[in-house]
């Protein structure tokens, strides 16, 4: 009985640590310079003489001007975002079906209204 529950601690902390690295990398790979770039396009487009003429462009511009870090600006709190967001969904879907007889329908929405984030 306590070996099992020591298992499930640990496939569970496995679970949380897999979301997370998914979140940060997720963060890191694509949110940001996506993030970063759609708002540099949407404040060269409100300006009086916009420089952008493209997204290949821009990016280009973008690049040319700041250099790759200046695709990743905000990366820090876009990883504490998607780190957060992601970091119970792989515990979350699993869980309801690998203990079909132990699944709690209340506890179950209990969890998953904490992974709601704005």
């Amino acid at each position: 009985m306590a070996r099992d529950h020591l298992l499930n601690c640990e496939l569970l902390f496995s679970r949380l640590l897999c979301g997370l690295g998914a979140g940060v990398s997720e963060a890191i790979l694509v949110v940001t310079p996506m993030e970063t770039v759609k708002v540099k396009f949407i404040n060269d487009q409100r300006s009086a003489n916009p420089k952008f003429k493209g997204f290949f462009h821009g990016v280009r511009e973008i690049v040319r001007d700041q250099g790759i870090r200046g695709t990743y600006q905000g990366l820090t709190a876009t990883i504490m975002k998607q780190g957060s967001n992601q970091v119970g969904h792989p515990t979350a879907q699993s869980s309801p079906r690998s203990h079909d007889e132990q699944f709690d329908p209340v506890s179950s929405r209990l969890f998953g209204s904490t992974l709601w984030s704005p």
